[in-house]
């Protein structure tokens, strides 16, 4: 059982170690989200890919580290229905490749290149 006089001691300590956390939450960094369904855009350098999911006709990503933080990119398994310039050289691309990437945002932050106008991807080097 906590005595009141120690309880009553240790509530400012626990008050200003919850203010404390809460500063610095809203210090840590993340790449910026448009709406979904708006048009975004995301350049840097190629971290991770994954082409696993096209095996079975999902979505392929790549995680692009932007000066503003990581961007996943969503790329269809069905290249053949996504008119956007570059997209049918995915395949070729690295880890470590630049790359640019505009499309659609996700909800979830993503960004998918496929089928609107201004959609792209471009290898940088």
């Amino acid at each position: 059982m906590i005595r009141p006089a120690t309880f009553a001691r240790h509530v400012p300590f626990a008050a200003a170690l919850s203010l404390a956390a809460l500063a610095l939450a809203g210090c840590q960094t993340a790449a910026p989200t448009a709406d979904a369904g708006a048009q975004a855009s995301a350049e840097g350098r190629v971290v991770a890919i994954d082409r696993d999911p096209w095996a079975y006709d999902g979505n392929a990503t790549m995680q692009v580290d932007t000066a503003s933080g990581p961007v996943t990119v969503e790329i269809p398994a069905r290249l053949n229905l996504c008119p956007a310039p570059g997209v049918g050289a995915f395949p070729d691309i690295e880890v470590g490749d630049r790359v640019r990437a505009s499309g659609e945002a996700g909800a979830d932050g993503h960004i998918t290149v496929c089928n609107g106008a201004g959609h792209a991807l471009q290898q940088l080097d």
